[in-house]
């Protein structure tokens, strides 16, 4: 039986970047629960999950997606390198020239630096710091 809650639709982007930091600040807390009328489904992330990040552009569209999967006892495979980066320009006040509230950057995403922290169910402490891969 397949359980899925679809929200679709077209915002702002910062609008978007607060869903997607929203998102992320629940997964790091250990659980994510997306609730549509009646229906939620909450979702609790295993130590190790499955990632692809992919950009695309065709005919003039671009897309950007970040899929995360898991299930119980999943191994870690290795990933190639990669970064993340911006190409915008830095303003005179240091700050980035087109979205600067996005927190644009540099970020290291080799293997060895990407963890999930997860809480313990039913705890109501923080998450334990992560430990290394």
């Amino acid at each position: 039986m397949k359980n899925k809650i679809e929200a679709k639709g077209t915002v702002e982007f910062e609008r978007a970047l607060e869903y997607f930091e929203r998102a992320l600040e629940h997964l790091k807390s250990g659980d994510l629960v997306l609730a549509q009328g009646s229906k939620s489904l909450t979702f609790r992330p295993e130590k190790v999950v499955e990632i692809e990040i992919e950009l695309e552009e065709e005919n003039g569209e671009q897309e950007f997606s970040f899929e995360m999967k898991w299930k119980p006892n999943m191994k870690t495979k290795e990933m190639p390198e990669f970064t993340l980066s911006s190409s915008s320009k830095r303003t005179e006040s240091g700050e980035h020239s087109r979205y600067p509230e996005a927190g644009h950057g540099v970020y290291d995403t080799s293997i060895a630096n990407l963890h999930l922290c997860q809480r313990t169910e039913g705890s109501t402490e923080s998450p334990e710091p992560c430990s290394e891969a």
